[in-house]
């Protein structure tokens, strides 16, 4: 029976002659059904509710839509906001009224000499208005819907005209499609001015909690997903196992745009995260420079450490052009969010020098300062960017008073990459810049910068010979030091205390998350000897970043723990910038740097295998030290016996007899006798134990 019935709706529609020969009837009552729905009604009811509706249906949808097309054109035809509110509502359809409204709201914008509302009390419009509003029940879903939206754009108050359309559009929420309801919900969202568009928001939202089951569209699930409000955590939830579904449907830029909204609403959802990098991965990244700065930006908030993908942004920026000054800021935005994921890629950063400087002075500053900031970061300096670095830095020179914050992470960023100059150390360390950085940074941000400024402080003091610029005082110093948070304990810096707990009494041999002076924690400083046993700590009881003297078969040991955080990623895994600084710091004042990497050192490893690494670790530094030392010795003594053979020469030179030489050949060979003679001194020297130089310093 139902087969009967559709078939003979699709027959009626179609006005076709079978539907007799299909239903039964008789050619009279076909004669009379068509041209008399009294009789139809009479003899089958069902089958005339169907007739009505597939009526209406043609009314109200086929023939209104196609007079709105052919009307489209003399709309889009109207040049000035007067011809179109000077036209008569009966020469349009009611269902083309929605492109009318489209047509003042462009014409609108693009005058600017205008009122925002200046229309929206004008005879002409409310006579369109009121027309629209005395046929809203016999306007389609769509052009409901797209009519609200253009009132809602020309009015921040509800009028007569809204109110109704707001009614007509509540009692079909449920019968609309999602794409629909999504705009129903993006519209209201977008002007929520009155209590009654609230009203209506908060209803369509209900809906759509409701009905999220039926999105079978990627976009229509972004769509969704940037929609939902962020107190809606279930529904998020939701929206992101359905992800999961769509996940093999959805484009390059979908997934894109998903996971953009995943940083941006800071929800790692680590199975759909996987999911969505495994297609994308699989696809092509054809996107623009600022989709690829948001992606990257969604790698680097949410932690994707993906090698494919991020090797497929670098291709991609690669292979775009010079491009204009917005793409330079997209890029500087890629060299950002690579800074903070610490991954290293030598050709980007090369690229960028380039592209940068193809720009020259038109580029913003900030540009430069993220480059060099990434450069700290992946402690990599471009070779490139290394001959301009002193004509850039006294271009941005003006930073340290228009913007002491951006200057503040220029110095700092140039100081790990172990370039030091006096006059940009003493630019921050000034009492001037000091009151300028409290006023520029929050109390969050403060804490970061002074860490940096005591970087910088130590630097200075003790990595540049006879500096004579500003230095922070020793009352600053102190301050700072004492609201210095608390040092992190993670699980791995709880093994490695565990670890060295194992090998001797820490209270006695060692000293545990050390502050220093230099603005950073040292996790463990111990003292040993030639055998690498550890010794007791007396001379490292009170702390300070200063030389302290021990004797020679005594040295200083500074363990410094590498975790995850503290290496770069991508083509080089090394220390970050901020780490080799520590570092170094610590190797000036006389400390051996044993550096714990976490791919060797992790809790897998039994207590036995930790502490036989560590042993080896203290061996090497011992070895490593006397080697140092040894040769340092070494270079020491060359010098004093090229300094007398220079002596005796110059000596030899200005005796009678040397002067009654005359020969080339004789000069020659007294000149080959002294390098035979220094060869073989330095042949010596190389073959002496470093225990023989000590004992005789001069042999």
């Amino acid at each position: 029976m139902i087969r009967q019935m559709s078939l003979c709706r699709r027959l009626l529609v179609n006005n076709r002659r079978e539907v007799p020969k299909v239903c039964g009837f008789l050619p009279r009552q076909l004669y009379l059904c068509q041209y008399d729905e009294a009789h139809w009604s009479m003899h089958s009811p069902v089958i005339f509710r169907m007739f009505s509706s597939t009526k209406v249906m043609k009314e109200e949808k086929d023939l209104p839509l196609t007079k709105a097309k052919g009307q489209e054109g003399k709309i889009l035809a109207f040049d000035s906001v007067d011809e179109v509110l000077n036209v008569a509502p009966s020469e349009f359809s009611v269902n083309s009224f929605n492109l009318l409204l489209k047509r003042l709201i462009e014409l609108h914008s693009t005058d600017p000499k205008l009122p925002v509302y200046g229309f929206v009390n004008d005879a002409r419009f409310i006579r369109i208005t009121d027309t629209l509003a005395e046929n809203t029940s016999n306007l389609s879903s769509f052009v409901l819907i797209d009519c609200l939206h253009s009132l809602l754009q020309l009015s921040k108050e509800d009028s007569y005209v809204i109110n109704k359309l707001e009614k007509q559009i509540k009692a079909k929420l449920l019968r609309l499609s999602f794409s629909q309801l999504l705009r129903v919900v993006e519209m209201h969202r977008a002007s929520c001015d009155t209590s009654l568009r609230r009203l209506m928001l908060e209803e369509a939202m209900v809906i759509l909690e409701k009905r999220w089951a039926e999105i079978k569209r990627a976009k229509d699930l972004v769509s969704a997903y940037y929609l939902a409000p962020n107190e809606k955590d279930k529904l998020l939830s939701n929206l992101e196992e359905k992800a999961l579904d769509l996940s093999e449907l959805m484009s390059a830029k979908d997934i894109y745009r998903f996971l953009y909204l995943m940083a941006k609403r800071n929800r790692r959802n680590a199975p759909v995260m996987r999911s969505l990098i495994y297609h994308l991965n699989r696809s092509t990244l054809s996107l623009s420079l600022t989709h690829l700065a948001n992606l990257s930006y969604a790698c680097a908030k949410l932690s994707i450490y993906d090698p494919m993908l991020l090797g497929k942004i670098v291709t991609e920026v690669l292979q775009c052009g010079e491009g204009d000054a917005f793409s330079m800021i997209s890029l500087s935005s890629i060299l950002h969010s690579f800074g903070l994921l610490r991954w290293c890629d030598t050709n980007l950063m090369d690229a960028a020098v380039e592209k940068f400087s193809a720009r020259g002075v038109s580029l913003p500053v900030d540009c430069w300062v993220t480059l060099l900031m990434t450069a700290g970061s992946v402690n990599y300096l471009p070779p490139s960017l290394q001959k301009k670095l002193p004509a850039l830095i006294g271009w941005l020179g003006e930073l340290q008073e228009s913007d002491p914050r951006l200057w503040l992470n220029l110095v700092w960023s140039v100081a790990t990459l172990s370039v030091v100059d006096e006059s940009l150390f003493s630019s921050v360390l000034s009492d001037n810049f000091m009151r300028s950085t409290k006023e520029v940074h929050t109390s969050k941000d403060l804490v970061a910068a002074y860490f940096k400024l005591l970087n910088v402080n130590a630097l200075a003091k003790h990595c540049l010979p006879g500096y004579n610029g500003h230095l922070l005082s020793h009352s600053t110093i102190e301050d700072i030091v004492k609201e210095m948070p608390p040092p992190y304990h993670g699980a791995l810096s709880d093994c490695l205390l565990d670890t060295l707990s194992n090998m001797a009494n820490l209270g006695k041999y060692a000293r545990t998350k050390v502050k220093t002076p230099a603005g950073f924690f040292m996790d463990a400083v111990l003292v040993i000897n030639s055998s690498a046993e550890l010794q007791p700590a007396k001379a490292l009881a009170d702390f300070s970043f200063s030389t302290v003297d021990l004797p020679h078969d005594l040295h200083k040991i500074a363990v410094q723990l590498l975790e995850f955080g503290d290496m770069t990623c991508g083509m080089s895994t090394q220390p970050t910038g901020r780490c080799a600084l520590e570092a170094k710091l610590m190797a000036t004042v006389g400390y051996k740097v044993i550096q714990i990497p976490f791919s060797e050192f992790n809790m897998t490893m039994t207590v036995a295998q930790r502490v036989l690494y560590l042993n080896a670790k203290l061996k090497e530094a011992v070895k490593s030290s006397e080697q140092g030392g040894q040769s340092l010795i070494l270079k020491q003594l060359e010098a004093k016996l090229e300094a007398n053979l220079t002596r005796s020469n110059k000596n030899l030179a200005t005796t009678p007899e040397s002067k009654a030489i005359d020969k080339p050949s004789q000069l020659k060979s007294k000149t080959s006798v002294n390098s035979e003679k220094s060869k073989k001194s330095s042949e010596h020297l190389a073959k002496l134990s470093i225990k023989d130089i000590l004992h005789d310093p001069q042999p």
